[in-house]
């Protein structure tokens, strides 16, 4: 199990414009929730704000990134056969 100290330095360390955004929308999209009593709005806002407290998202930590090379290697490698059809 790893040491408090070292999770909480990770999540701290390497906060960005777009991260401190998505919290600051979080936070704000909780509060309007509360107010306005939305609940699916504070669900929401809670997270926006999980992505961002984590550093986690769409293509945050580089989760959606493809190898274009690669792709590319294939398909030109592969061997195509034409068939005639009567």
């Amino acid at each position: 199990m790893r040491n408090w100290k070292d999770v909480m330095k990770k999540i701290i360390s390497q906060w960005n414009f777009p991260r401190i955004l998505r919290l600051l929308v979080g936070i704000f999209i909780i509060y309007d929730g509360l107010m306005s009593s939305e609940y699916l709005f504070v669900a929401l806002g809670f997270a926006f704000s999980f992505m961002a407290i984590l550093n986690y998202g769409c293509c945050g930590t580089t989760q959606c990134n493809s190898n274009i090379n690669t792709i590319e290697k294939q398909i030109v490698d592969k061997e195509i056969i034409f068939e005639e059809v009567k």
